[in-house]
């Protein structure tokens, strides 16, 4: 019974611990130089609030903690903020802000606050049809953010 608790408490933090550390193996293997990172630019990037709603038959399970609500927020000044909520209970799960650099359709995010992912960059290629926000992998050590971004289309709201 001992060791199936044991089991059982791993599976369960087994999620926050991925999404906590988000980078692999080696959690400073992603992470750069802060005079490296790129410097906040939006561009033509599209700014405002922008929903999706990620579900369990979404991600696999390691990814658990990623179903809900995400909810980021786009401003004039490149900052971002994501708030993740619990789609039932509309409980907040958890809050990231940072900044993203725009460069086209490339846009690198840059987590500053929350999650763990700061001092790394996650590139993305995205499209807006006016209200429909897609985002595309290129390159990003941290898969939390890779799976959150791309899992599902954003709606302006």
């Amino acid at each position: 019974m001992r060791q199936w608790r044991g089991q059982a408490a791993t599976i369960t933090i087994l999620p926050l611990v991925l999404l906590t550390l988000g980078c692999g193996d080696d959690v400073t293997a992603g992470m750069q130089d802060p005079a490296e990172l790129p410097s906040p630019r939006i561009g033509d990037f599209p700014l405002g609030l922008f929903e999706a709603t990620v579900e369990a038959t979404d991600v696999h399970s390691i990814f658990s903690l990623l179903v809900g609500t995400h909810s980021y927020t786009f401003n004039a000044d490149a900052s971002f903020h994501l708030q993740v909520t619990d789609t039932s209970t509309e409980a907040e799960k958890f809050r990231i802000s940072g900044y993203v650099s725009v460069s086209g359709n490339r846009v690198s995010f840059v987590d500053q606050v929350g999650g763990g992912c700061q001092s790394t960059v996650g590139d993305y290629t995205w499209s807006f049809d006016g209200t429909v926000l897609t985002f595309s992998y290129v390159r990003d050590l941290c898969d939390g953010r890779a799976t959150g971004l791309t899992t599902k289309p954003y709606i302006k709201q």
